[in-house]
């Protein structure tokens, strides 16, 4: 059996450009992974894939489904049961399906070293979700294109985050059509420590309310 964590992000900086032909957003952002992680552990050899989660919402066809059909179209992968254990919250832009996605790659890279390179997974990593290639990255890094252009950073001194979620959640394709109905400045990346989000100008009353709320 194999295991990994799989870290959540935080964006300390993100400025959402105009959406392009396509309707794909660019972006240029400021990733920082942090210690709230969900565990994934594979047994390989099993009769057939299987995905076991502690999340009863999880659905049938997710990021780790999508990984491995796609390292599938490049290599052979044997069948695999997958043990899921969530504590990043969905719908809360912390990147939990991203970052399983990037933990199984990782897996997939350790187990069959011959089978895959590094190149093969970062070609994976862009085609399951844009934050993946961060999180085959990990630390701090910039991310520029739609986010899986990556160009790591140095590892600063330790910080500490308040991560707190409302109940309501926002799925990533209702925030950046809500963040385009709000006028905003296509900011370009701060020479020096700024905490800045564009999805602040979209985030439901309910999480302004909670940011208050924590501020008083």
């Amino acid at each position: 059996m194999d295991r990994t964590i799989c870290p959540a992000k935080v964006n300390l900086f993100l400025s959402v450009g105009p959406p392009e032909p396509s309707g794909m957003h660019p972006i240029r952002t400021i990733f920082q992974a942090v210690s709230l992680c969900d565990d994934l552990e594979i047994t390989w050899g099993a009769d057939s894939d299987s995905i076991e989660c502690d999340w009863p919402s999880l659905p049938e066809q997710n990021t780790l489904t999508k990984t491995l059909r796609l390292t599938r179209e490049l290599t052979e992968v044997p069948p695999c049961a997958i043990k899921l254990t969530k504590r990043i919250p969905s719908e809360a832009g912390l990147g939990g399906g991203s970052s399983n996605a990037a933990g199984l790659l990782r897996l997939i890279l350790r187990r069959f070293p011959d089978f895959l390179s590094e190149q093969d997974a970062q070609q994976i990593a862009s085609g399951v979700g844009a934050d993946v290639s961060f999180f085959l990255t990990g630390g701090r890094a910039i991310g520029t294109h739609y986010g899986e252009k990556i160009e790591p950073l140095p590892d600063q001194d330790e910080q500490w985050f308040v991560l707190a979620k409302p109940e309501q959640g926002v799925s990533t394709g209702a925030a950046y059509k809500m963040l385009d109905e709000a006028p905003r400045e296509w900011r370009d990346l701060p020479e020096t420590d700024v905490l800045y989000n564009d999805f602040e100008l979209a985030a439901p009353n309910a999480c302004q309310d909670l940011a208050e709320h924590m501020k008083s």
